[in-house]
């Protein structure tokens, strides 16, 4: 229900054709509607107004995977920290490891990444799996190490060929 525990009722309006839509999904994946509607409002609040004003392109894995093939490792690390740096907001130092973990949820969804938050020897671990291919493994992981270092928490991470594993305390 949210954090704080509270429902907010509001009415709103859609176009009939849309409701219809809506109402498959939510058969089709045995979610309510009510879920499907605030998970899409908390992905576009969370995180498509910050990407629209990145000016994100949508591409597909394979083409990805082939775009980055080519590049030295090298050019990923410095693309992958650079971009880190330069894409943050300005309330970003203050942010918690938290909020960073809910943000980096958000990029999950939005980039059809799974994501899998669990513990281990009393270490933070979040592993990150995808279907671009060890360049994007590795523009993951540095990218990420980039934004947990801004905030003071230290990252370690292990890059695998389509996941990348993030350990933090």
């Amino acid at each position: 229900m949210g954090e704080s525990g509270k429902a907010v009722v509001r009415s709103f309006r859609m176009e009939r054709v849309t409701f219809l839509k809506l109402q498959k999904a939510s058969e089709d994946d045995k979610r309510s509607i009510n879920s499907i509607v605030n998970a899409v409002i908390d992905q576009y609040v969370d995180y498509e107004r910050g990407a629209a004003n990145a000016r994100v392109v949508h591409i597909g894995a394979e083409f990805l995977r082939f775009l980055t093939q080519s590049i030295p490792k090298e050019k990923i690390i410095e693309f992958a920290k650079s971009y880190a740096l330069s894409n943050t907001m300005e309330n970003f130092p203050e942010m918690t490891k938290d909020e960073m973990l809910k943000t980096l949820k958000s990029h999950c969804r939005y980039n059809f990444m799974r994501m899998v938050d669990t513990s281990h020897d009393s270490k933070r671990v979040v592993i990150l799996v995808h279907d671009v291919g060890p360049n994007y493994s590795l523009f993951i992981a540095n990218y990420y190490q980039t934004l947990f270092e801004k905030i003071k928490v230290k990252t370690e991470f292990t890059i695998h060929e389509d996941a990348v594993v993030l350990r933090f305390g």
